[in-house]
């Protein structure tokens, strides 16, 4: 596909189809009938960030295509949010005004490059209630806000993005009222804020200057590791990296509108997150979250990617971040299509939108912003169309980080990542670089459970890089949160301990686990292996499966009741990624349920669907009560990125199961380059010896093992 079909004229295309639509999701109060709200217009958090959004996109469709009436209702939402504000004379739909706190400024954050072009359209009454309401955001955040940074995000004060967004909505109040008395000290705190957002431990003794003051003094804690991992939400989240570089993009382009430049706090750190963040990114521009997603797929963060791509590929010219603007384009083009009915994720996100219509109202206005900046923007300052799909397909990369246990291995066309601290427990990764279609990230590859509102709490994980394999351990509990009974406490009740190794063929990943209940608890279900596969609107709604055996099988997507099929084989291959049991499976299922498979687990209990996977087990069962001790998987099996079938048939059997003491577990797998790998970790409470070593408690190790040393393992084991 080339630029010309998904660039300026797609992403204008997109935003039309969806303002032509917005009508149906507008409403006039009775009260105030000069203005408009959307969504569910109250004076909380997303509401009003939506209408933001909104206001921004129906901005750039009005000055850009020169049409009045979208001017018109641009202005009347306007107007709804001035007068809701604390400032304002209007109460929002539930009888509350907004006030200022830690995210108020969000909203007019994202739309504030659109919203220049609204000012010619402003009264002299909108432009002063404006200038009011800012200014008191301003003050309630120079004399109320604290300004916290650090790693861990249970401590809560891992604050990245919003030190981000507030330090430069205070540089922008010095920029547009620069005659304001306390400009000064917004723009001291501004920095402040700034030099806070992607901070590193190396901070505290820099002696760069800003504003004439060495780093380390303004220096309040590192947001991000030294590799450049963040625990926003208490895991490793990349979406919320690319959410910090989009705040220095929307700010840079606002001073640069302005005729201005940007304070050069803004910039600390963010060519060397974006050099490394892009490697966590498909060439067709989807994000690649190794660590997993604890909201609805394929939205929030992604969208705002547009920007952060628009934003390298002019700033620091990247010819790569052009391709993946276009890619990302095209794929928002595809589901809008598939949606029929102009929304963005209408039928994909039907289930949020029926249990949380402010949720998915919030959802559905961010691409809307994200892509009227980009229209904006690029009209404005005359950024040309970005490059086309597919630059450079899979850019070598190995990327280690010790406080998540992470590793990410991109090799030829294959991509294999572990994460110990993911968003939902230990996660995997093992497939071809050109189908990002087959990233799932919730507990993928690692066993998975029903409980009303399940939490992992790492215990201890460790990460080890050779010079082109990885090895990486985890121990892990869960924990059912908010049970339903008065008085019932919360418990810990399973615990998984994992090892997981990238072998140094460029395609095979090896993955093994055992867990145990550690308390009597009532699963709603329970199966092994657990590979997720998408199988919704991105791969057209089917996956073609073969297995030994003779085994195929065609699955479509939202099947219409549950399924589970047996394959009769432990040799599955589905698009070029193969997987085989080493032991603890006699045969893989696939599973298909009824509803979406992949949940949103945030800060709240509900689950809110957002993607139909096909899920392959080695075990399922459903509900059921297990008893303390129970052993409830014990399993190793290898994938294969990047494969065909006549390889996978080729290859099959060369891997097996080492006989071992105890918990220890031990194997031999041929890779693809035909060298033989041995890999063994230590399950149990005491030292054992494997492949002349011994193994600690929760140690792994992974060698390469000659012919000599084959036969000698052969004899050692008695075979």
């Amino acid at each position: 596909m080339s630029a010309a079909n998904v660039t300026s004229k797609t992403a204008t295309a997109i935003l039309n189809s969806w303002l032509d639509r917005l009508d149906q999701s507008l409403t006039t109060p009775a009260e105030a009938p000069n203005v408009q709200y959307y969504g569910t217009g109250e004076s909380t958090h997303w509401a009003i960030q939506s209408n933001w959004n909104v206001v921004g996109a129906l901005t750039a469709r009005g000055v850009l295509q020169k049409d009045p009436r979208s001017i018109h209702t641009a202005l009347a939402i306007f107007r709804y949010l001035l007068g809701t504000h604390r400032t304002g004379d209007l109460v929002a739909t539930d009888g509350k005004q907004w006030q200022n706190h830690w995210i108020s400024v969000l909203g007019i954050e994202r739309a504030a490059c659109c919203l220049k072009l609204l000012t010619p359209f402003m009264t002299a009454e909108d432009q002063l209630r404006f200038k009011n309401l800012q200014l008191d955001m301003a003050e309630w955040l120079l004399d109320e806000y604290d300004v916290a940074a650090g790693l861990d995000g249970l401590s809560g004060r891992n604050r990245p993005e919003s030190n981000l967004w507030n330090g430069a909505f205070l540089h922008r109040m010095c920029l547009d009222y620069p005659d304001h008395p306390r400009c000064h000290e917004f723009r001291k705190k501004g920095t402040k804020l700034l030099l806070n957002g992607i901070s590193l431990e190396q901070d505290a003794s820099s002696l760069s200057r800003f504003d004439g003051i060495a780093l380390q003094e303004w220096h309040v804690g590192a947001n991000f590791t030294e590799n450049y991992s963040l625990d926003h939400h208490a895991y490793m989240n990349i979406g919320y990296s690319f959410i910090c570089l989009s705040h220095v993009a929307f700010t840079h382009y606002y001073f640069k509108l302005s005729g201005a430049q940007a304070p050069e706090a803004l910039y600390l750190h963010a060519k060397e997150l974006w050099q490394t963040v892009k490697n966590f990114v498909f060439a067709d521009g989807r994000l690649l979250r190794i660590g997993g997603d604890t909201r609805a797929r394929y939205t929030y963060c992604q969208v705002y990617a547009l920007v952060v791509f628009l934003f390298a590929g002019d700033y620091w010219q990247d010819e790569e971040a052009r391709s993946m603007q276009s890619g990302l384009l095209a794929i928002l083009d595809k589901e809008q299509q598939i949606n029929q009915d102009g929304s963005f994720y209408g039928k994909r996100l039907a289930n949020i939108r029926q249990q949380s219509y402010y949720y998915y109202t919030r959802l559905e206005s961010d691409p809307a912003v994200a892509l009227a900046n980009v229209l904006t923007i690029s009209d404005r300052l005359g950024i040309s169309d970005s490059g086309t799909i597919g630059g450079k397909q899979n850019p070598p990369c190995f990327w280690t980080d010790d406080f998540h246990a992470a590793a990410l291995l991109r090799t030829g066309n294959s991509i294999r990542s572990f994460v110990a601290d993911g968003g939902q427990g230990p996660m995997a990764l093992c497939l071809a670089a050109d189908r990002s279609d087959m990233a799932e990230w919730q507990s993928n590859f690692f066993f998975n459970f029903g409980l009303h509102r399940n939490q992992h709490h790492v215990l201890r994980h460790n990460i080890l890089r050779g010079k082109d394999q990885f090895v990486g351990t985890s121990v892990t509990e869960w924990s059912e949160e908010e049970p339903y009974g008065e008085g019932e406490e919360v418990y810990r009740v399973i615990r998984s301990y994992a090892a997981v190794a990238g072998l140094p063929d460029g395609k095979t990943l090896l993955v093994c686990e055992y867990v145990i209940a550690i308390k009597d608890a009532t699963l709603d279900f329970r199966q092994t292996v657990n590979w997720q596969l998408p199988n919704d609107c991105f791969n057209g709604g089917k996956r073609w499966y073969r297995g030994g055996n003779n085994f195929t099988c065609t699955t479509a997507s939202r099947p219409g009741q549950s399924l589970l099929i047996p394959t009769h084989t432990t040799l599955l291959h589905v698009d070029g990624t193969t997987l085989e049991s080493i032991y603890g499976v006699e045969q893989f299922f696939i599973r298909q349920r009824e509803t979406p498979a992949i949940v949103g687990q945030s800060m709240r209990a509900r689950k809110l669907h957002s993607l139909f996977t096909d899920e392959i087990c080695g075990e399922y069962h459903p509900s059921a009560r297990v008893k303390k001790g129970a052993c409830l998987a014990d399993t190793a099996f290898c994938i294969t990125a990047d494969t065909q079938w006549e390889q996978s048939i080729a290859n099959a059997g060369k891997t097996q199961q080492l006989p071992t003491e105890g918990l220890l577990r031990a194997m031999l797998c041929r890779g693809v380059n035909r060298v033989q790998y041995g890999f063994a970790v230590n399950f149990d409470t005491v030292a054992h010896k494997e492949f002349n070593r011994t193994l600690s408690p929760g140690e792994a190790i992974l060698v390469e093992i000659s012919s000599s040393e084959l036969e000698s393992q052969a004899i050692v084991h008695g075979r």
